[in-house]
């Protein structure tokens, strides 16, 4: 970019547990670029010329107050998703994923007429010859002419503008990784022993394959630089925020004695989660990547970004073990971006961008979370290893929940905070931990069937209780009316008897039949 300084990264590796477990670069990390005020202020002024759709959108500059300037988006912003800045910077970028914003980058095509030159002094003999030359090359402009032409305008000159979009969207898709919502299919359990899985060993590749599936879209070169000022160079990482790289691999087909295509021998197909080093384990030399994902880690929240895939249930095993590494390191929210139908299948949900804002600030907080896994792990053990016991409060912040005394006064706190704070707006339902998932009703539903009898067994069944009732209750009034038949007021209390015992008869059958709808097994409707 024109008139942009760069100069290398002045934030190192903090050398943690983290970065020290990260694969090697696929080419040397370029420095960040640096921007001017007069740089800033020009190209906000380019765009601004471009469309009028620049106008309209928020425009947000590093030094902003984000923590004030995020609840008047959420409470005035109402006809968008997007931002937009002319400053496409590690730190810059850093700051707004640190508020909840996914930072994409848009390049505009901007046409600009180029500098005069005076024109040379050419003799007769002089010109001819540099004509013929011309004509010899087959072309008599200059590569700003040809950018010119490119362009539709005759002399002018094409450049190519790059501009940050932080984007927050107005509904917001997301998923709680405790254990009770994440959805993973039949096949993908089945197919998951065939593949391998690791973090953040293959980030270039990972973007190579973005790229390959997608197109530059919103990945495009400048932005793609500043990430890998993030993940190689640790800029972000004194503020809490990680990029991270998930990568699924494949073991490469061999050649056998006979000719045939098969898997290397020698590698143990059953590799634990917490195994050692022993003699078996593959490497990622072994193997070919067939889906990877880029995401960001901000305390508690991990926000998936872009991904890919290269074959038969790659991506959606890629997806069942992303959202099972976070269920086993305790992550409290899971962000899924815009909504698409896959999504909600997994088990996620839509919120508003109010809701989004509340439970990102409440999740950002915790720091403890880690994504390590630099040595390949079946996926198969991955997705069958039990998450840890989630939190059973209503809290929608997803805290642990207390116990003993500390849970009384935590009771009895929210209750008096609830009592004194204003009714939340009522959109969609709250992600609450104690109601069972749709997805998980339905398994508890199939198991239950399961089990029970056949539809022939449970008419025979119902049909006796039926008539062993029936039969007791006239039993039953027979003989109370012949007792009442030998007292004093005979006609009146016989009268009395058989209406009573009609009502309590007729209300007997009721209640059989209202048995019979709802069922007398605990079938737990």
């Amino acid at each position: 970019m024109n008139g942009v300084t760069s100069s290398a990264a002045d934030i190192l590796d903090d050398q943690d547990a983290s970065g020290s477990s990260i694969g090697a670069p696929s080419y040397p990390v370029e420095p960040m670029a640096v921007y001017t005020e007069e740089e800033v202020r020009r190209l906000s002024a380019m765009a601004k010329q471009t469309s009028t759709m620049w106008n309209l959108y928020p425009e947000l500059f590093p030094g902003v107050n984000l923590e004030a300037s995020v609840p008047i988006l959420v409470d005035k912003y109402h006809y968008g998703d997007f931002c937009w800045s002319p400053v496409i910077s590690a730190p810059w970028i850093a700051e707004l994923m640190d508020h909840g914003f996914i930072t994409m980058a848009e390049r505009l095509r901007i046409r600009t007429a180029p500098a005069r030159r005076p024109a040379p002094k050419l003799s007769p003999s002089s010109s001819s010859s540099s004509a013929a030359a011309a004509a010899a090359s087959g072309s008599t402009r200059t590569n700003e002419s040809r950018d010119g032409d490119r362009g539709g305008l005759g002399g002018s000159v094409v450049r190519d503008v790059y501009l940050l979009l932080p984007k927050l969207h107005r509904e917001r898709c997301v998923l709680m990784p405790d254990g009770r919502h994440l959805h993973v299919g039949k096949k993908v359990k089945k197919r998951s022993k065939m593949f391998w899985a690791t973090v953040d060993q293959a980030f270039d590749q990972v973007v190579e394959g973005c790229h390959e599936q997608h197109g530059f879209n919103w990945l495009h070169p400048p932005l793609v630089r500043e990430f890998r000022q993030m993940f190689f160079n640790g800029v972000g990482r004194d503020r809490g925020i990680h990029l991270h790289s998930f990568e699924v691999w494949q073991k490469k087909p061999s050649r056998t004695q006979d000719g045939e295509e098969g898997e290397r021998e020698g590698a143990d197909t059953s590799l634990l989660l917490d195994g050692d080093a022993s003699s078996g384990e593959v490497t990622i030399d072994d193997m070919q990547l067939v889906a990877g994902e880029l995401g960001v880690r901000v305390g508690g929240c991990y926000t998936s970004l872009t991904g890919f895939y290269r074959g038969d249930s790659a991506g959606s095993i890629q997806l069942a073990v992303t959202g099972k590494l976070l269920e086993q390191e305790g992550f409290l929210l899971w962000d899924l971006g815009m909504f698409i139908q896959y999504k909600q299948d997994m088990g996620a949900i839509v919120i508003p961008r109010r809701d989004f804002v509340q439970r990102f600030n409440a999740a950002r907080t915790k720091r403890e979370c880690r994504l390590l896994m630099p040595r390949p792990v079946n996926c198969a053990d991955i997705i069958k290893k039990e998450p840890p016991v989630a939190p059973t409060d209503n809290n929608p912040t997803f805290a642990a929940a207390p116990d003993g005394a500390a849970a009384a006064a935590s009771a009895s706190a929210s209750a008096s905070a609830s009592a004194s704070a204003p009714t939340p707006m009522a959109t969609s339902p709250p992600l609450n931990p104690t109601q069972p998932h749709p997805h998980q009703h339905q398994q508890q539903q199939q198991q239950h069937d399961n089990t029970q009898p056949s539809k022939k067994e449970k008419k025979k069944s119902q049909r006796k209780r039926r008539l062993e009732h029936n039969k007791a209750n006239t039993n039953t009034a027979s003989s109370k009316a012949d007792d009442m038949q030998q007292g004093e007021h005979v006609a009146a209390g016989g009268e009395e008897a058989q209406g009573r015992e009609g009502g309590g008869e007729g209300v007997g059958v009721g209640v059989v039949r209202v048995a019979e709808l709802v069922g007398d097994d605990d079938d737990g409707w």
